[in-house]
């Protein structure tokens, strides 16, 4: 018994050739791919709300802190924040803290404001003045500050906006910082940072025995920590802050910095010692 001959698909070749022959192939599909579910889209992942950098300082393309930016960043990718610490050889050391020190504000800046914790801040303050009940922070004047102002105790709030206005304004005065591109280091630098990052370290303290909750749900929290461990470690060993100061959250530093293994770039790098 001849049995019929299945029907042909003329299907041509790429480049207008002759055709081949071939068979349908509906036939030979799964009798269950008609009841296969289809496959449920991933849900899209919401993009971080872009970081409003508080201070650029990222000098020119290819000048030397541009270069040290683009390094320092790629060894904390590689390396982590415990192995990223030291300056580059040849690298002087204050524009190696100028640079952290700038990344340290920006950080804590684009926190504050992605989660809007000045309005949280402010709200739980209320409309009344603080008064000898409430935490307040002393404020050591600057020589530019209005001489008119004499309550330097300063609800939380407002010392964490005058500590972000005043680094601004001491970045921008050649006294303490050069140009972006390129200059000797003045002598106030390493005292007008060790003064900022005392600052910056209490609004710190401040956002986690206040705040931390306000983040977390934000989504921040891993963000916040990873941040604050990258200014402890380069604040620690360059001296800008006191270990003293961080007696407020011991226990949160030592968990930050505690030893992590070590990693070898050479290794990393596939290199033989």
């Amino acid at each position: 018994m001849n049995l019929p001959t299945p029907p042909v698909v003329r299907r041509p070749r790429g480049g207008g050739g002759t055709s081949a022959l071939m068979p349908p192939t509906s036939h030979l599909q799964s009798s269950d791919a008609a009841t296969t579910p289809p496959r449920t889209p991933e849900p899209k992942r919401t993009p971080e709300p872009k970081q409003k950098l508080l201070l650029t300082r990222a000098g020119s393309p290819g000048s030397l802190r541009a270069l040290l930016r683009a390094d320092a960043a790629a060894r904390r990718r590689a390396l982590g924040p415990d192995n990223a610490v030291e300056a580059p050889a040849g690298c002087e050391e204050d524009l190696w803290i100028d640079i952290h020190v700038v990344e340290a504000f920006n950080d804590l800046h684009a926190l504050w404001e992605q989660v809007g914790l000045d309005e949280k801040c402010r709200a739980k303050l209320g409309a009344n003045p603080p008064t000898a009940g409430d935490r307040t922070y002393a404020w050591d004047p600057d020589s530019d500050d209005d001489d008119t102002i004499v309550a330097w105790d300063l609800p939380a709030a407002d010392y964490v906006a005058r500590t972000f206005e005043s680094f601004t304004r001491a970045s921008r005065d050649r006294a303490v910082f050069p140009e972006p591109d390129g200059g000797a280091f003045p002598a106030g630098f390493r005292p007008g940072a060790r003064k900022a990052c005392g600052r910056l370290l209490r609004c710190w303290m401040h956002l986690y025995h206040n705040h931390f909750s306000a983040v977390a749900e934000a989504g921040r929290a891993d963000g916040a920590n990873a941040c604050f461990k990258r200014f402890l470690t380069i604040a620690l060993r360059y001296e800008l802050v006191d270990r003293a100061e961080l007696a407020p959250i011991e226990d949160l530093a030592q968990s930050l910095l505690a030893p992590r293994r070590t990693v070898d770039a050479r290794a990393l790098a596939g290199e033989e010692g």
